[in-house]
């Protein structure tokens, strides 16, 4: 299950041509290597696809899975126009696992789960219980949980975009700026997205054009662990029905099992544990975000040299941060009927930072002569290119986090010295 920001969206050219390798083709915006993901879709003027040898050698190895090429906006009318464009929707799941979230029936199949499985140690639900949730009539002391109904929500989704465009003199322009909202169908998780993006193109006499364009991304993912036998989604599928999210006595405290041997109405029986409380995990427990800044800028001179001959030079500049952060909170949980301390989760609280700063320049330029002689139509093409990539990483932990509020390392002067 992937939350938003996450879905790993790709595109796939000529399918696989391996296995454990990167498959995904070569994306140039505007020329420049970039990513479809932090382009709003109202800036984009045409997608084009090479997918022959021929097409993409220019490129070398890194077009070995195809070339898509991205052209943007850059205006083009003489009068000045403003657009909107945006949407709003409801999310909801496709198909919600079916669970059993009857607690009657669920002991009912569990104790015939342990009479036909050899060497059960597991205490099996005494009858007089069984019919106690079943005849409960709507008594929250003895629940019906259906936890992927408290775990999940219908999330309203927002897109808007607003561009501006027009052509003054020589000079045609395009700006554009939009926002991307997206809370997750899981609680705990969504996606945001902010973007801005300027192209600018003038032609200055009758054989020099300039232009550039700048675009920049500041987006936000998070949610819970999505990794692991012991996250808050997988204990989903694993947690009993027996018991609520949190106790019955008001307090507010998270609930980890409704019987541990101590309960005035059914004394001595022990239900034991399974997972740990998947709500807490998602709200307290586990926590990752990424937030990413992006920002891209380009500059190019195309000169008419002659009728046939134009030489053509961009260079770009990119820069990103990725800014990740990852909690594991201890917290307590309590028994669900009669309020009981039961247990503090096994991890002491950690808060882990990740900071990654890329850094990439690029070069290029172009000596283009095309002709036509007859019913021949000959093009040439000689360039040069060249690429600078820079890339620094830093990760920090703490532990001994007093609780979630805290999200900064500078914040704390608890726990454990940073490392």
């Amino acid at each position: 299950m992937d939350s938003p920001g996450n879905e790993g969206l790709n595109i796939k050219i000529r399918g696989l041509n391996s296995f454990g390798s990167n498959n995904s083709p070569l994306v140039l915006i505007d020329g420049v290597e970039g990513n479809l993901q932090d382009l709003d879709p109202s800036v984009i003027s045409s997608i084009s696809v090479l997918k022959d040898a021929s097409s993409a050698a220019i490129y070398g190895s890194r077009a070995a899975n195809g070339v898509i090429l991205v052209t943007t906006k850059t205006g083009g009318s003489n009068q000045f126009k403003v657009e909107y464009s945006g949407s709003v929707a409801i999310e909801t799941f496709t198909q919600v696992p079916q669970m059993i979230s009857n607690s009657a029936d669920y002991m009912t199949l569990m104790n015939t789960a342990l009479q036909n499985t050899a060497g059960a140690t597991a205490n099996p639900y005494p009858q007089e219980l069984i019919d106690a949730y079943r005849n409960a009539n709507g008594d929250p002391a003895f629940p019906n949980t259906d936890w992927f109904k408290e775990a999940s929500r219908t999330p309203i989704v927002q897109r808007h975009a607003v561009t501006a465009s027009g052509f003054i003199d020589d000079t045609s322009y395009n700006i554009s700026i939009g926002s991307w909202d997206q809370p997750g169908i899981i609680k705990s998780t969504g996606f945001e997205k902010y973007n801005f993006f300027m192209s600018v193109k003038s032609k200055i006499g009758e054989k020099l054009t300039v232009g550039g364009t700048v675009s920049g991304v500041d987006s936000k993912t998070s949610g819970p662990q999505q990794a692991g036998t012991e996250s808050g989604l997988f204990n989903l599928f694993r947690v009993r029905p027996t018991w609520g999210v949190y106790t019955l006595d008001g307090t507010g405290h998270y609930s980890g099992k409704a019987f541990s041997g101590n309960d005035s109405q059914f004394p001595g029986f022990d239900e034991g544990f399974t997972r740990n409380n998947p709500i807490a995990e998602l709200e307290v427990q586990d926590g990752e975000s990424l937030r990413q800044t992006n920002f891209n800028g380009n500059l190019f001179v195309d000169v008419d040299l002659s009728d046939n001959l134009v030489w053509s030079t961009k260079g770009a500049y990119k820069f990103d941060h990725d800014f990740y952060k990852f909690q594991r909170m201890q917290y307590d949980e309590y028994n669900y009927r009669t309020g009981d301390y039961l247990r503090t989760t096994r991890d002491i609280s950690e808060l882990t930072v990740d900071n990654i700063w890329t850094k990439q320049t690029t070069l290029f330029s172009t000596l283009t002569y095309s002709n036509l002689f007859g019913n021949h139509d000959v093009k040439l093409l000689g360039g040069y290119s060249q690429e600078g990539f820079n890339r620094n990483y830093t990760r920090s932990i703490r532990q001994g986090i007093p609780n979630r509020v805290i999200t900064d390392l500078s914040w704390c002067k608890c726990g454990q010295p940073i490392h």
